[in-house]
């Protein structure tokens, strides 16, 4: 495929991905050190890039190379599995999501790359129809996690119920009937939420959470990215104020903002912090 013109700006991407056009067309280029060969994931107006993000910042280190991975909610375009293989080569993973559309993207998605021996992509809720069997290193996703408010129709790549932790809570649950003493849950999520510390008074953090279900904190990364206007946060935003009162919202000098939905609504630029949470299985007390 020829390299046609240059590509438009892009939000920051991380420093193995790039965005490239190739034959007119514009794809987010992976360019690991654990694979030799580039590898491509076809955009239209903007990166992967909490996707991304989450396959960059998979494992601690390169020390802790998995040889057996399980990614819940994959997606189309599956840019975190592609990540494990260019950056970490992670050889066996297992993928599921469960909209068989996005199930047969993924697949010809792995194809195009050459990568279909490397990962098995299949239709499922979750964990259902993954082998249980505790000899995976690592278990990662980037799942929705939207909070849904009352009345509003549930959008299946966006909502996860009425506080947004629905599928995460699951996950952290389920994971440890799969993973390794000793192995990694990634998780991509979003700081309104609450991470170390509570958002919303009734509702845990998620730092609760992996300790209540036998996992530490082993590395955290943060990644601050704009709201969109109109998108569906913008929508939620009023409700996530509701539900988590002490969230945290910026401007564009970085400021803490106290009414972001008021700043949006004007046209403002409005951000919030994503992180990305790797810890470590040490099994329940």
């Amino acid at each position: 495929m020829a390299k046609s013109r240059s590509p438009p700006r892009f939000s920051p991407i991380p420093r193995f991905s790039r965005i490239a056009c190739i034959g007119g067309k514009y794809f987010c280029e992976i360019n690991g050190p654990a694979l030799k060969r580039k590898l491509f994931i076809p955009i239209k107006d903007k990166a992967p890039s909490s996707g991304i993000f989450l396959g960059e910042h998979l494992l601690p280190t390169f020390k802790h190379m998995a040889e057996k991975a399980i990614s819940i909610g994959c997606g189309g375009i599956i840019p975190a599995e592609l990540c494990a293989v260019a950056v970490y080569g992670i050889s066996n993973i297992t993928a599921t999501d469960i909209d068989e559309k996005e199930v047969k993207k993924a697949r010809k998605l792995a194809k195009m790359n050459k990568i279909s021996n490397r990962i098995k992509i299949i239709r499922a809720d979750l964990f259902e129809g993954v082998r249980k069997t505790k000899d995976y290193n690592l278990v990662f996703s980037d799942i929705a996690q939207m909070p849904l408010p009352p009345g509003e129709r549930e959008m299946l790549h966006d909502h996860a119920g009425s506080d947004g932790w629905k599928y995460l809570q699951k996950i952290i649950e389920q994971s440890a009937s799969y993973l390794k003493d000793n192995g990694f849950l990634s998780l991509f999520v979003f700081g309104f939420l609450g991470i170390k510390k509570r958002a919303g008074r009734k509702i845990q953090c998620l730092y609760e959470r992996l300790e209540k279900s036998g996992f530490k904190p082993a590395k955290i990364f943060k990644y601050r990215r704009k709201i969109r206007q109109g998108g569906v946060t913008h929508s939620t935003l009023g409700y996530i104020k509701k539900i988590f009162p002490d969230s945290e919202f910026y401007d564009q000098k970085g400021n803490k903002t106290k009414d972001p939905l008021s700043c949006l609504d004007s046209g403002k630029n409005v951000y919030f912090d994503s992180y990305i949470i790797i810890s470590k299985y040490i099994g329940r007390k």
